[in-house]
C-alpha cells in the first residue's frame, strides 16, 4: 500500500492534535456530513484545505485555530505540508461540493 492509498483510508477520520483518530459517521443527504458536523468535529467555523498529494481527500480545519491558540496537529501538518492546529477532518473532496 502506498501513501496515497493510506491517505484514502482517512475518509470521515476526525485526527486530533495528540494523534488519536475518531471516524465521523456522516448524518447528511448522500452519506455526506453536515455542515454542523464539520463544525463540531473541528470545534468552531470550517476551513477547507487542500492536500499536495493526488488523493481525493480535502482536510477540513477549525478556521480560527491559530486565533484560539490551538495545539499544533503534527500529523495534519506533515500531511497538509502547512501548519494545522486543532482537529482535522477528512473528507473526499466530492462531498464538499
Amino acid at each position: 500500500m502506498n501513501a496515497i492509498q493510506v491517505l484514502d483510508h482517512l475518509a470521515y477520520a476526525v485526527v486530533t492534535p495528540d494523534a488519536r483518530a475518531e471516524h465521523l459517521k456522516p448524518d447528511g443527504e448522500g452519506g455526506r456530513p453536515t455542515l454542523k458536523q464539520m463544525q463540531e468535529a473541528v470545534g468552531g467555523w470550517i476551513e477547507i484545505v487542500p492536500l499536495p498529494h493526488d488523493t481525493n481527500l480535502m482536510m477540513v480545519v477549525n478556521e480560527e485555530g491559530l486565533l484560539e491558540g490551538l495545539p499544533v496537529n503534527i500529523f495534519a501538518s506533515a500531511i497538509a505540508g502547512q501548519p494545522i492546529v486543532g482537529n482535522a477532518l477528512f473528507v473526499p473532496d466530492e462531498d464538499l461540493d
